[in-house]
């Protein structure tokens, strides 16, 4: 393991490749996670005759895995080869899919849900001790200057090139030619055996990016190092806007599927489509994000994009009228698509920024993890708690009508104008919640912080300007091949980005 030793020193001439090589592993890992989870993990786990409490359960699954950051700190601090951690964590839980591939096939049925999350476990544990040394070993290798456009291009191309792989993946399992040859469980085998083999691709990347010291020698108490994030005034704030979005962002979050299959009738493939309709917007706007991020600060991009991902919430229950499709369903549906993809790509950039930015340099490794563990906790209590929310209100609902009357129609006849059923009355409560959480933005404190209004202002005039420039089918064209055909000239660029910040 000698060639996953740290280097002595960060060599700046390998700074370029190592960026390069960080964002092939993020494609790579990208693609994987979309085929291992998602609509294709509920698909094979009605395959093997789960239930929705197995769903459940297996969604729990890796919020609570993030507390083995705990540990992992301490493994990080005694080993300090937070490069061999991270290639050995993940190397570990990517090729767990090659076995869930095979359980159909290799164990009795009795088996088949136990194995299942026992690997899905195994998964989750292996990427947050890898994820506790990658966070830590990231911050010191990517340079601050650049690291909102490296970041927000790195993730566009990440879910682009995933979007792509969810839907061949999601076209070729609906296919009734799919089914009839293959059988109900194979088809997803295959899924699975492919996000092994992308996963074990991506962490070969990661075997040779660069990886300097730790920045302190000198081995700390335990409970120094655990208390040390919560003592840090600036990272405290931090950990409290965090944890408190995340709870309000999972609040809603997993119930959008549930909705769209049970709720709304759609089939598997629409919902799919529409996922990956949010993904093409990500593609496009995490470079803006980002560019914006590095203009103003992290903080008045989660600002804004926070606000315009809540709003999305009470949206939904304007979809159904009386259980019923009406002629503002799927302009609604599409629309709130669209703006989850606007906000979740401002969302997912600035979280990891904020947290990276917080952590001192060449301490980010306990810093990082008890961020994890704070949003993890946070994050796997209100699924739990939305459920129980939409148990109570199963069943139960409010409608509001509007009665005309007229001479000749003295019955009068009722226009439906308010009727929330069900989950509708779970996302009006994540609205309040989620607003709620976006107030704990506000003592925290980065250069160049500016108002949310600003910020919000400069994307109006960015997406116009990307409206425009994609229009027709010219611009189609160039919004398709944004993961493929210019996969070069991204390369080039980022190789640019990290040799001027080298010289």
């Amino acid at each position: 393991m000698s060639f996953l030793s740290p280097d002595d020193r960060l060599d700046t001439k390998r700074i370029r490749p190592g960026l390069r090589l960080l964002a092939i592993d993020h494609v790579f890992s990208q693609s994987m996670a979309v085929l291992a989870s998602g609509a294709f993990m509920v698909g094979l786990v009605l395959a093997l005759g789960g239930d929705n409490k197995t769903i459940g359960l297996i969604a729990a699954i890796g919020p609570i895995a993030q507390v083995i950051q705990v540990p992992a700190i301490f493994l990080v601090q005694s080993a300090r080869r937070r490069r061999a951690i991270t290639v050995l964590g993940a190397w570990t839980g990517r090729s767990v899919f090659f076995f869930i591939a095979l359980i159909p096939w290799i164990l009795p049925p009795s088996a088949h849900i136990p194995a299942l999350l026992l690997a899905v476990a195994t998964h989750c544990v292996c990427g947050s001790i890898s994820g506790c040394a990658y966070g830590s070993w990231v911050r010191d290798v990517i340079p601050d200057r650049v690291m909102g456009r490296y970041m927000g291009r790195r993730l566009a191309w990440a879910v682009g090139v995933g979007a792509i792989v969810s839907l061949v993946a999601g076209t070729l399992l609906g296919m009734d030619w799919t089914q009839q040859t293959l059988g109900p469980t194979l088809p997803y085998s295959l899924v699975f055996a492919a996000a092994g083999l992308f996963g074990v691709i991506g962490t070969a990347q990661l075997t040779r990016v660069p990886e300097p010291p730790l920045k302190s020698s000198e081995r700390v108490n335990p409970f120094a190092l655990i208390a040390g994030p919560f003592r840090h005034r600036r990272f405290r704030k931090v950990l409290g806007f965090l944890g408190s979005w995340a709870f309000a962002q999972n609040l809603a979050a997993p119930f959008f599927v549930v909705y769209m299959l049970s709720r709304m009738g759609l089939s598997l493939g629409v919902v799919v489509a529409l996922t990956v309709l949010t993904q093409l917007v990500n593609v496009a706007l995490f470079p803006v994000w980002g560019a914006l991020a590095d203009r103003f600060s992290n903080k008045a991009v989660m600002g804004a994009a926070g606000l315009v991902f809540v709003t999305s919430f009470p949206l939904w229950p304007l979809m159904m009228l009386n259980d019923q499709f009406y002629w503002a369903t799927w302009p609604l549906l599409i629309g709130v698509h669209v703006i989850m993809g606007v906000a979740t790509a401002g969302v997912a950039l600035a979280m990891g920024n904020l947290a990276l930015k917080a952590a001192p340099k060449g301490e980010a490794t306990a810093y990082l993890a008890t961020n994890a563990l704070v949003t993890g906790i946070a994050a796997s209590i209100s699924p739990i708690l939305a459920g129980v929310i939409g148990d109570f209100f199963q069943g139960r609902s409010l409608t509001v009508d509007m009665t005309w009357t007229q001479p000749t129609l003295p019955e009068g006849f009722n226009i439906p104008a308010f009727d929330i059923a069900g989950l509708d009355f779970l996302f009006i409560i994540a609205f309040v919640v989620g607003l709620i959480a976006l107030q704990a933005l506000g003592p925290i404190e980065e250069r160049g912080e500016v108002d949310e209004k600003v910020v919000l202002t400069e994307l109006r005039h960015a997406l116009r300007k990307s409206v425009f420039s994609l229009a027709g089918p010219a611009g189609v064209s160039r919004l398709v091949a944004i993961p493929t055909g210019k996969a070069l000239s991204t390369a080039r660029r980022l190789n640019k980005m990290a040799k001027a910040d080298a010289e």
